[in-house]
């Protein structure tokens, strides 16, 4: 486990603690702010559009990859520079975001937070970019754990933190000390960031940069493959995990079970299973760690199934919980590393947008259809369906890491 120590590791857990931070200050966070204003529940749903700039952020992560900024590329190298600049403008944006009252008027939050929250997609760029280009191809294992884990922490610390702070503190105050840990974490990662890490990227245009890290992409002999590997890798895990709050609701147990149990203890079984995730994946040749992760991943879901002949039993839940939420983890780390060893440097900010929205596609849209199932077959018969749903992953995993550099 030392080798979560290492230096570029610990920069890694860093880079994740900042991307997670800004989430919740768009998301669960603000529409707490903005309900104890007396804001319509139909505003507030429309604030969950927010992340629409997570899921599109590849459209613009072509630019991230060629822009040069005055005085701050010279100064600190593109990566670094980049990333100063936009968290900068996402610190103050998140200081505006806090001091405006939406009860006289919900537009100009509205403003700010669009802002906020794109200008933490871009952040999340080229906090990926950094990452992948900062760890050798053997270190990837341990750096999408480290990235994994800090990212939970961020949310964390600005969703349970920030909603514990308000006790005491107004919302203006707590989001301006969420901007200050912010700017501070940013300065800390470029102090510690090695500068010879930077990548010379090629000069390219616009245009060509919006072109070539897909060219470079589809020219790869497996590219179908990988594509569909990608899409159906944590579908399993997407499709059990979109309704899971109200299965447990229709089956005894309470909200504060849900709390206590799904969203607390569940973290933590997930952080352990990313960290044996990140211990294994530097043992295991890349096609052994995914088949793992995968397999554990999909058998795990039949557990859920228990639920239904255990009348509410905590510790029921507790095993189900910790069991799926730690082959979830080793399942993720999996993930995240062969998704991060496919990108090639000189585009890494384009190409890993672009294959993380992928990623996302299982659980933005084809979850939808989830409670249609449900309705059909009951619960028992969805978690079988959720089970097998990733098995095409299984079938390409042996073309998907062919060639796949």
């Amino acid at each position: 486990m030392f080798l979560y120590f290492r230096k570029n590791l610990v920069i890694t857990f860093l880079l994740g603690i900042l991307s997670g931070l800004p989430l919740a200050l768009s998301g669960s966070s603000l529409m707490i702010l903005i309900s104890e204003y007396g804001i319509n529940i139909e505003i507030i749903g429309l604030f969950a559009l927010l992340g629409i700039p997570y899921t599109f952020k590849f459209l613009w992560a072509p630019l991230l990859d060629i822009c040069k900024i005055p005085l701050f590329t010279s100064a600190l190298g593109h990566r670094k520079g980049t990333l100063a600049v936009i968290n900068i403008l996402m610190c103050l944006s998140i200081i505006i975001v806090g001091s405006i009252n939406p009860s006289e008027n919900i537009i100009p939050i509205m403003i700010a937070a669009i802002a906020l929250s794109s200008l933490s997609a871009s952040q999340d760029i080229i906090i990926d970019s950094m990452r992948i280009e900062l760890l050798s191809e053997h270190e990837q294992a341990g750096g999408a754990t480290m990235i994994s884990s800090g990212y939970r922490i961020g949310m964390l610390i600005t969703s349970a933190g920030a909603l514990s702070l308000t006790s005491f503190l107004s919302w203006s105050t707590t989001y301006s000390i969420a901007a200050i840990l912010c700017a501070i974490l940013c300065f800390l990662i470029i102090s510690l960031y090695p500068k010879q890490k930077e990548i010379r990227h090629k000069p390219l245009s616009i245009t060509e940069s919006f072109i070539q890290p897909f060219k470079e992409l589809l020219k790869r002999p497996n590219i179908a493959s990988i594509v569909l590997f990608i899409i159906f890798y944590k579908l399993s895990d997407a499709y059990s995990q979109s309704l899971l709050s109200i299965f447990l609701l229709d089956n005894d147990y309470t909200k504060l079970d849900i709390a206590t149990v799904v969203k607390t203890f569940g973290v933590f079984a997930t952080f352990a299973g990313l960290f044996i995730g990140g211990y294994i994946g530097e043992k295991l040749s890349l096609k052994r760690y995914l088949t793992i992760g995968l397999v554990i991943q999909m058998l795990s879901n039949f557990a859920y199934i228990s639920i239904i002949y255990m009348e509410g039993s905590i510790t029921a839940l507790l095993i189900v919980i910790s069991l799926e939420n730690i082959c979830g983890g080793i399942s993720t780390a999996a993930f995240v590393s062969y998704i991060s060893l496919l990108c090639n440097k000189q585009f890494t900010a384009s190409q890993y947008s672009f294959l993380s929205a992928l990623a996302s596609f299982g659980r933005t849209t084809i979850s939808a259809s989830a409670g249609f199932v449900i309705a059909y077959t009951g619960w028992a018969f969805f978690f079988i369906i959720t089970a097998v749903m990733s098995l095409p992953a299984l079938f390409l995993i042996n073309k998907s890491i062919k060639n796949s550099h």
